[in-house]
């Protein structure tokens, strides 16, 4: 009686300091939206003492960092957010800020590339893009973007103007480039024509790239600057060839199905290599968005967007995963749990495995879960089912508010790979065992 006291007792006390967490957390928010920045700046470190993966904490302490003119310290804050979440496009844009402010134009110009990438409903951010590149005589670049900001408001002043006087700058292989790098823009831009077909010695260059095995970074960088100096290839042919190159050279370096190590290094090494911006970062975000060892989406459930990404080490059988909860444009982590996979000659079972936030850690439950489980009868007929294992039928909760259709499709995987497979789990989770998550 004593033990189960005192087991009761401590597990009161972890919810109770889960809530007090929890009200630090909003009296930051609180105190961020009266513009006391000093107080949210000592509330959100409070929270972030003990809950080291509150991505909003980092993200609000960065912004309140932001406003006080502690630009180094923003910047830790938005990386750690950027971190955790990956795909928070603002997060970028606001560090790129901060760089821009530091006169790193390099680490700005790559973060407001991310933040459109990722985001590419945000005028803001390609405006922002816009400028610098402006400032940096780059043009062209600054002409699409501002064109793109043009479509999506007509809130920004001036924005038109900017883009007609930018465009006068702009050189005959400079509209050359734009139509083969963007003629849909190009011609909502005016630029109207079509881009020339390739010549002799554009196939050979693309030939080589898409048939060479790159076996280093060095190899790659010393055939883009060789291919820089070219006399006999136009600007606009090299500017297609280098998009070829940057991601022909990531995925020779690192493979079809990059594990999570891979991928963060692939990170680093565009961030560090920078010959290999734009385009190796539409790879990168491409790879953490749909391969095999590293895959993201998303379902809507009533007023909440639920972003989920799946990670796998090379030196684990099993799969990181988490679940971010995104409501007026507030994300917050409110799953971290872990995927496994086991196969017999009976079929397939992958388990995603209950987990409890203790303000200070995820505790995971090895005995409640739930199943995906794929087997052959003894006719031969194959059966697919999910199955909740343990507490989980208690946990079910299934006013989701989809049209049976719309839930039924949820739970049908894409296609026969593992990997749809687990997106149906996880969208099966979210749909229906909502009580898992954190509030």
């Amino acid at each position: 009686m004593k033990i189960l006291f005192a087991v009761l007792l401590i597990a009161f006390s972890l919810q109770g300091f889960a809530q007090d967490l929890q009200a630090t957390y909003e009296k930051g928010k609180k105190q961020f939206e009266g513009k006391n920045y000093k107080e949210a700046v000592v509330s959100f470190s409070e929270v972030l003492k003990t809950d080291k993966e509150n991505v909003m904490a980092f993200y609000l302490r960065g912004k309140a960092q932001a406003e006080l003119k502690a630009n180094d310290q923003a910047i830790e804050d938005f990386s750690q957010a950027i971190n955790l979440f990956p795909s928070m496009a603002d997060a970028y844009f606001q560090r790129a800020q901060m760089w821009e402010i530091k006169g790193k134009k390099e680490e700005a110009l790559a973060d407001y590339t991310s933040a459109t990438i990722l985001d590419k409903t945000q005028a803001q951010y390609f405006y922002k893009k816009a400028e610098l590149q402006n400032s940096q005589k780059n043009y062209l670049g600054a002409v699409l973007d501002y064109y793109q900001a043009e479509q999506l408001t007509t809130d920004i002043a001036g924005i038109s103007q900017k883009r007609r006087e930018t465009a006068k700058k702009l050189t005959k292989d400079d509209m050359t480039t734009m139509l083969e790098i963007a003629p849909a823009t190009a011609a909502g831009f005016g630029g109207g024509g079509k881009a020339n077909p390739d010549d002799a010695n554009t196939i050979k260059e693309k030939q080589y790239i898409n048939e060479h095995k790159f076996a280093s970074f060095s190899e790659a960088k010393g055939y883009y600057n060789a291919l820089m100096g070219k006399t006999n290839i136009t600007q606009a042919k090299k500017a297609v060839l280098y998009g070829l190159l940057r991601q022909k050279a990531l995925k020779d370096l690192y493979g079809d199905a990059p594990y999570k190590e891979d991928l963060e290094d692939m990170k680093m090494q565009i961030s560090r290599e920078r010959w290999l911006q734009p385009e190796g970062l539409n790879y990168f975000f491409k790879m953490t968005e749909n391969s095999p060892n590293w895959f993201s989406a998303g379902v809507q459930r009533k007023d909440i967007y639920y972003f989920y990404k799946v990670m796998r080490s090379k030196a684990k059988n099993s799969y990181e995963v988490q679940i971010h909860g995104v409501k007026n444009k507030e994300s917050n982590l409110v799953f971290n749990s872990q995927i496994s996979v086991s196969e017999d000659s009976t079929g397939r079972n992958i388990d995603v495995f209950s987990a409890e936030n203790r303000g200070y850690m995820w505790k995971i439950s090895s005995f409640n879960y739930l199943r995906h489980e794929t087997k052959t009868d003894s006719l031969g007929n194959k059966i697919e089912q999910f199955v909740p294992i343990g507490n989980l039928e208690n946990k079910k909760q299934s006013d989701h508010g989809l049209p049976t259709d719309k839930y039924e499709a949820m739970l049908r995987p894409a296609d026969s790979s593992l990997t749809a497979r687990i997106k149906t789990l996880l969208n099966h989770l979210i749909l229906d065992y909502t009580p898992l998550f954190v509030r």
